[in-house]
């Protein structure tokens, strides 16, 4: 009977162990499942070179930084639409002259003033506006405007009429200053007789007084205009003995100048003829208290 006992026992143990063993596989299984569904969560697949989704190898001859070799048309490339012409054209990049551009359609564009400098090839604008804007170019021509010139295959030399010596001009000037206050008005009006057109010189700047000696004093001022170009006055005021009105004879040459500059400071010509100081009166610490000029007829050379 003891026998039978301590099989029955021996039975249960086996029996309980074997439960125990088969549920801790279990949850071995369970957790490697688990795990390997979080790592897929948590590395996203992967696109490989030919489209299919998986695992990237990383070895050096694959990598993406800094042994990869891009296609070759990836270096070539170049963005379609482009305002410079590049060397791949053909073209150079820059020039002194239209021949050294290709073709009819391409002109050597320079800066205002420049005739002589380096510019750039670019294609000759078309379409122009018909608005009288009159210019001369490098070529000594008087063109209608700017675009037209260009589309001729010209530079500017200046935003004027081309000079022909005809020319007439005006001017009026008067300063007043105060400690309180400083005033500036006046304008030089430019005509051209072949062309029947006026320039306004509007913008007048401060007088600036020096003394040469005892007995006169150089006076300097400008007119600008909305063009870039200006006028440039240069004269001798004789102090001792002083009077009023005071002539100032301009010419091309000598002590009493009237410079017509472009854009860049080239001188273009000089107004002559005679002006009339009515008024003057100089500032003890330097400068000018008051100046008002006049010229009712100037020439220009």
């Amino acid at each position: 009977m003891k026998g039978i006992y301590l099989l029955i026992c021996i039975s249960i143990v086996f029996t309980v162990f074997s439960c125990e063993n088969r549920t801790s596989l279990k949850d071995v299984a369970d957790k490697d499942i688990t795990e390997n569904e979080d790592k897929e969560i948590s590395e996203p697949d992967t696109e490989t070179p030919d489209g299919e989704t998986g695992d990237m190898e990383t070895s050096d001859k694959d990598a993406p930084f800094p042994d990869t070799e891009y296609p070759d048309e990836m270096a070539d490339y170049e963005a379609e639409d482009v305002d410079h012409i590049s060397p791949d054209d053909d073209v150079p990049v820059s020039c002194n002259f239209n021949d050294q551009c290709p073709g009819d359609q391409y002109y050597c564009e320079k800066e205002e003033d420049d005739c002589e400098g380096e510019g750039m090839c670019v294609l000759r604008p078309t379409g122009c506006d018909d608005i009288y804007e009159p210019v001369c170019g490098c070529d000594g021509n008087t063109h209608g405007n700017k675009c037209y010139a260009n589309a001729e295959g010209v530079n500017i030399f200046y935003p004027l009429p081309c000079i022909e010596g005809e020319e007439t001009a005006t001017l009026k000037y008067d300063y007043e200053w105060s400690p309180v206050n400083e005033k500036i008005t006046g304008k030089i009006e430019f005509s051209f007789k072949t062309f029947d057109w006026t320039h306004l010189f509007e913008f007048p700047s401060q007088p600036e007084r020096v003394n040469v000696d005892s007995t006169y004093s150089r006076i300097t001022l400008f007119y600008g205009s909305l063009n870039g170009m200006s006028i440039h006055l240069s004269f001798l005021f004789q102090r001792e003995p002083f009077k009023l009105p005071y002539d100032v004879v301009f010419a091309a040459t000598g002590d009493n100048t009237a410079e017509l500059r472009a854009q860049n400071g080239t001188v273009i010509g000089h107004l002559t003829g005679t002006a009339e100081v009515t008024r003057y009166e100089a500032r003890i610490t330097g400068g000018m208290n008051i100046l008002t000029i006049e010229a009712s007829d100037l020439g220009f050379e």
